[in-house]
């Protein structure tokens, strides 16, 4: 007779970090966060298309030769319909905001991301308080509703009112939803997880969609729709186990648990008495660390969590000031606007996907190594486009500058993946949603300036790229030079006095 198989031993978790595994619950949360991402990049990417400008051709029995010759003789068209030839039929063509009036698309613009920007900061705060679940439901399902209510704007104000409320919604989910995912992935899968699921392959699926929808109320109604999935999907789901220790309701955090090994089909295999010895445990290290509501007062009276935090504030502005001020300029690069954002979204994720590979495969190539690696390409394609711009060659070789953009954002995308990573696993569970959203406010106020970038040539014409260039080279030394490599740390639950120092091998 055959021997019988061997019955799989209980799972003994040391850690709740040991409690993690991946299985079907985790593909959940990842399926959430892609929705989730697809939310965010498509309300933040959207005036990339929507805020796009018409080529004027003409009017009447005037043709003009350039968009400069269009808008030095503009004056001679008024009361003619003008000669318009747009890739996207956007607000511009709309309500013919055109040439010095561009100011007003790129304020709406502006005031969009600072909407962004200030549910970023809000949501930490709320989330420390109410838990990841009920802030994402909320946020998402307001998101899809605003997104709705974008379809129906008559002008310029009422849009610009109705997207910087959702602004506030999507700053706020942006935040938490990494977050949540951190706490619900293994930690030795951070990374290529975090990878796999970004904003890249959502760069692709947008263009696809604001290539068959052509205008921009089509768009706002197709991004309102996707919103239902994800909403859905968070109402299935658990709130963050680790939250709930946290917060010491050691009850519901041991249900959740097991529930969750339960979806995974592994809740036979858990030590139920090990796991109440972990949770007792983490029970009574709250209790020492006192139930108190921690805020930035906590995070920034505390210089060793107070610099590691506005370094990585600073690399989320210095990567989404330069991704997005060229993202914006997308129209006046060559070729479809269509077929750039994809190509741009494939060159993302490619890199993505590689980074996550090598992060996985090699112990040694950790967050400092991807971000120096990232950035340094980053410095060296704007130089490059800095110097045939300002020698006068932007024409002639207008396709060497057309790539050099593409390997700009799809590094400064893989930046803000290392960013994200680092961020989460450096600081404790009680603040990690404090400090998240307070490195998001920075994005955000990235993107807020980001669309004024380019203009400011009008100041002085070496000064668009001389600020990109000096904010990038500063980023990549403080990153090098004044932060821990974060790989592989077990995830704290509490604020401690002293920093750890994590050294050479990794």
């Amino acid at each position: 007779m055959g021997k019988l198989p061997e019955a799989k031993k209980p799972l003994i978790p040391q850690n709740l970090d040991d409690i993690v595994v991946l299985g079907r619950y985790t593909m959940l949360v990842c399926l959430l966060t892609e929705f989730a991402f697809l939310s965010q990049l498509s309300n933040t990417m959207y005036m990339v298309y929507a805020g796009s400008s018409p080529a004027i051709k003409g009017c009447g029995n005037i043709t003009f030769t350039s968009m400069d010759d269009a808008c030095e003789n503009l004056h001679l068209c008024e009361g003619v319909p003008l000669k318009l030839e747009s890739q996207f039929y956007s607000v511009n063509e709309e309500w013919g905001i055109h040439c010095e009036d561009r100011y007003l698309e790129r304020r709406s613009t502006s005031l969009q991301m600072l909407g962004v920007m200030i549910g970023s900061l809000t949501s930490g705060q709320i989330s420390s308080s109410f838990g990841r679940k009920k802030p994402l439901v909320f946020c998402l399902a307001m998101t899809g509703i605003l997104s709705l209510a974008t379809y129906f704007v008559t002008d310029l104000l009422q849009f610009t009112a109705i997207r910087f409320v959702l602004g506030l919604f999507t700053g706020g989910h942006s935040t938490v939803v990494v977050v949540y995912l951190l706490e619900n992935i293994p930690k030795n899968s951070r990374m290529w997880i975090n990878t796999a699921i970004s904003y890249s392959p959502n760069v692709i699926i947008l263009g696809v969609v604001a290539y068959f929808s052509q205008h921009w109320r089509v768009l706002a109604l197709v991004i309102a729709a996707l919103h239902i999935p994800a909403v859905a999907l968070m109402l299935y789901l658990h709130e963050s186990p680790r939250w709930l220790v946290q917060r010491g309701r050691m009850d519901d955090a041991r249900r959740v648990i097991l529930d969750i090994a339960s979806i995974d089909a592994d809740k036979a295999n858990i030590d139920e008495k090990n796991l109440d010895k972990i949770l007792q445990l983490e029970h009574d290290r709250f209790e020492i660390m006192g139930k108190k509501r921690h805020t930035y007062w906590h995070v920034f009276r505390k210089a060793h969590l107070a610099l590691p935090l506005c370094l990585i504030a600073f690399s989320f502005f210095a990567s989404m000031i330069v991704n997005y001020a060229n993202m914006f300029n997308l129209g006046s690069l060559s070729g479809s606007i269509y077929l750039n954002s994809i190509l741009i979204g494939s060159l993302r994720y490619s890199i993505n996907l590689a980074c996550g590979l090598l992060d996985y495969k090699f112990l040694r190539f950790g967050r400092k190594m991807a971000h120096f690696g990232c950035q340094f390409l980053v410095v060296a394609s704007l130089l490059i486009t800095a110097i045939i711009v300002y020698t006068g060659y932007a024409a002639t070789y207008s396709e060497f500058i057309r790539i050099c953009v593409l390997i700009i954002c799809a590094m400064s995308s893989q930046i803000v993946i290392v960013n994200s990573v680092t961020c989460n696993e450096l600081f404790p569970t009680s603040i990690r949603t404090l400090c998240y959203s307070f490195v998001q406010l920075c994005s955000r106020l990235g993107i807020v300036v980001a669309p004024h970038v380019f203009s400011w040539g009008e100041l002085w014409q070496y000064l668009p790229y001389t600020t990109l260039i000096g904010v990038v080279l500063l980023d990549l030394v403080c990153f090098q030079v004044a932060l821990p490599e974060t790989k592989n740390k077990p995830l704290e639950d509490h604020i401690v006095k002293k920093q750890k120092k994590i050294t050479g091998e990794v």
